[in-house]
């Protein structure tokens, strides 16, 4: 199957969907990890003996897909094929999995809305606000190591931001999800030193760890906690550099580093969607 840039991602959408619908033993070999070849598969086997296996060579834009039939079902052995021969066709695929119920919020609402909605029990985007929010950021890593370059950490304010109670999390009470997926454009040709203690950054004491400062794009996409349905879309630029771009925390040790989001305008953004009219 050819598939372009997206081939991974639909390679762990198929790994997702498999899971879901009837495919025991679905798991990705290697522990997810690459093999020596350069190559990466999923596996799975179905309640009737048939086996599936995606396999795919990193950055193709094609995998392979390979369907045994239980041709060869021993006699003895339950759960075999039917005397006709003629295998029951594949379930129709499920509904999108909730995560509401996590206590982190997982990319994978933004990555794949189809397949995973933040909270299914979360009410329709309708009618006048407030409609609170919850806010996940990711890069373009697909392979479970998701951060791939240093950048600020992104906080909604309070006023539009669904509230972490003893009774309910953000994903919990969260009528819309605002994904912020991040990209670096090119280097500034600047350098930016922060330091890192037990104090915040900039704070001018601590470690010193440098950064090549990155042009950066910020494209956010607002979604309907319940169903992942697309409520508004725009792209804002990275404009914050010098000690304003230092995460607050250091959670990657790799050299580049994202200009910051300027959140003043991003609640401009947000405001009106907040209320209820985008």
């Amino acid at each position: 199957m050819t598939a372009g840039d997206q081939a991974e991602k639909f390679l762990e959408d198929l790994q997702s969907w498999m899971g879901g619908n009837g495919f025991a033993d679905t798991f990705e070999d290697e522990d997810r990890r690459w093999e020596p070849d350069g190559t990466r598969a999923v596996t799975g086997v179905g309640g009737d003996g048939t086996a599936v296996r995606a396999r795919i060579a990193r950055d193709s834009p094609r995998f392979t897909i390979t369907l045994t039939g239980p041709c060869t079902w021993p006699p003895d052995r339950p759960g075999g094929p039917p005397e006709t021969g003629v295998l029951a066709p594949l379930p129709p695929p499920s509904g999108p999995a909730s995560l509401g119920g996590s206590a982190d919020l997982d990319p994978r609402v933004c990555r794949s809305p189809k397949l995973y909605v933040l909270n299914d029990d979360a009410p329709a985007y309708a009618g006048p606000g407030p409609h609170p929010m919850a806010l996940v950021t990711y890069t373009g890593r697909t392979d479970y190591q998701e951060e791939e370059f240093a950048h600020d950490e992104i906080l909604l304010p309070r006023s539009l931001a669904a509230q972490f109670t003893s009774e309910s999390r953000p994903a919990k009470s969260a009528h819309l999800v605002v994904c912020v997926h991040i990209e670096i454009t090119g280097d500034t040709g600047r350098d930016v030193t922060c330091r890192y203690t037990y104090e915040p950054a900039g704070s001018g004491s601590g470690v010193p760890i440098a950064f090549d400062l990155h042009d950066s794009v910020y494209r956010v996409t607002v979604r309907e906690a319940r169903t992942g349905a697309k409520v508004a879309e725009f792209t804002l630029r990275g404009t914050r550099g010098g000690d304003g771009a230092c995460p607050f925390r250091l959670d990657v040790r790799g050299s580049r580093l994202a200009l910051a989001l300027d959140e003043s305008e991003l609640e401009r953004r947000l405001r009106p969607v907040f209320d209820g009219r985008p």
